[in-house]
């Protein structure tokens, strides 16, 4: 049993802490992207309120829906349309995962910490996927200062050290 501290606020998104496009449900914590006239090619990204200082933290996320453009299934598009990416960002840093103090696994298989970029870093998701990201801040653990990412409750990267940014 984890006799560990509690948060004392439910997690949420605040508007604040969220791009434009980013529409938030009222049934749950779902939050969707608007895709009408053009807003499709836009970047979108959330910030939950809650930070953290030390321990470790894992939160998950179910991808419902990805879209795929007209671009796309034409075969004009370059690169993957509607790329998921999940992580931790310091606050007040930019919403969209990978600038500045933010570390993020992405739905290519990438890592992201503050613009750099490592390819193959964890095994791809999209649609129906469960992915669950792991904070250590455990001072006491041998992977102390690093986040992994999970698929489906298995492991699917290894520990990815933090910036100094974000310690």
């Amino acid at each position: 049993a984890d006799k560990g501290a509690r948060v004392k606020e439910a997690a949420g998104f605040h508007t604040a802490d969220t791009t434009l496009n980013v529409l938030r449900s009222d049934v749950g914590n779902v939050l969707m992207v608007l895709t009408e006239g053009g807003m499709q090619h836009l970047l979108a990204g959330a910030r939950a309120s809650v930070g953290l200082k030390g321990g470790r933290y894992m939160f998950e996320v179910k991808v419902v829906e990805q879209l795929v453009t007209m671009e796309a299934q034409m075969g004009q598009s370059r690169g993957t349309p509607q790329l998921i990416k999940v992580g931790f960002s310091a606050a007040g840093s930019s919403t969209l995962m990978g600038e500045d103090a933010s570390v993020c696994f992405d739905s290519d298989g990438s890592f992201t910490a503050c613009r750099m970029q490592t390819m193959n870093a964890c095994q791809r998701f999209g649609r129906e996927s469960t992915v669950a990201v792991l904070l250590n801040l455990d001072e006491k653990s041998a992977n102390f200062n690093t986040v992994s990412l999970f698929l489906e409750g298995a492991r699917v990267s290894k520990p990815m050290a933090l910036p100094e940014a974000l310690k």
